[in-house]
């Protein structure tokens, strides 16, 4: 077990995203193993370096009323091991940004999440607070 936790910690330290912002500046994010809970900016700027698998936990009628772009649906209660590995892969060290309407079924899905062995699971809230763009299914 300590040399689970060991590797976990060495990891955090070494996962570290780039992303190149509209000023060229150069910002870098430090993923630590395990749940984060991060601001709507910064999922932002890590959806932005397609490094990130970015996942909606809500249910389908509202994933249908407006998501954030990039996003693939994987609503809370049908997450287990195949559909997670179908919807996020079978690489459970790649990042995975949740969010969900307010908050609260995201911490959920991160939480499982992580009891399926994702290594880094980051909490973006709710699309209801989201000041960015959003995609609508085509009709």
């Amino acid at each position: 077990m300590n040399r689970i936790k060991g590797f976990l910690a060495a990891a955090s330290l070494i996962c570290c995203l780039s992303y190149i912002g509209n000023t060229m500046a150069e910002n870098t994010f430090t993923i630590n193993a395990g749940y984060t809970k991060i601001d709507h900016p910064t999922a932002y700027a890590l959806i932005g370096t397609g490094k990130v698998v970015l996942v909606d936990v809500r249910e389908k009628e509202e994933f249908e009323t407006g998501y954030i772009p990039g996003a693939k649906l994987l609503p809370l209660g049908s997450i287990s091991k195949e559909t997670a590995q179908d919807v996020i892969g079978s690489d459970l060290s790649k990042p995975v940004v949740v969010y969900c309407r307010s908050g609260r079924r995201s911490k959920t899905a991160a939480d499982k999440l992580i009891s399926l062995g994702y290594y880094y699971v980051l909490d973006a809230g709710g699309i209801s607070t989201w000041p960015y763009e959003r995609a609508y299914p085509e009709k």
